[in-house]
């Protein structure tokens, strides 16, 4: 089947990307048990981001129902998802939390 991502707005404020998340997904990166079973779901995440910019920790805030799907979506955030880091008053760059979700489709 032909195969759309959608990546809806991050639900929360947080630190600017460098660049749309959409673009770090493939068609690829859909779980093959997944395509297999015909699932589909929303992933709410939140994220942990490091003061280098990369994603430390990602937690689950709202599943698809899909453990396949839902560990899909951390692995994308932690190994491609890159970051500017936030910075306190004084300009030191400090941990920070954002949301965001995927909405896993198939079409």
């Amino acid at each position: 089947p032909m195969l759309l991502l959608f990546l809806l707005q991050a639900v929360a404020s947080g630190p600017p990307g460098t660049g749309e998340v959409r673009s770090l997904m493939t068609r690829e990166d859909y779980p093959q048990e997944a395509l297999r079973m015909g699932w589909e779901g929303l992933v709410r995440v939140d994220l942990t981001i490091g003061t280098n910019g990369r994603v430390k920790h990602c937690k689950v805030i709202q599943s698809s129902s899909h453990r396949v799907l839902d560990n899909a979506t951390c692995r994308i955030f932690l190994t491609r998802a890159r970051f500017k880091p936030a910075t306190d008053d004084a300009g030191n760059t400090v941990e920070d939390q954002y949301e965001s979700q995927i909405n896993w489709q198939l079409r």
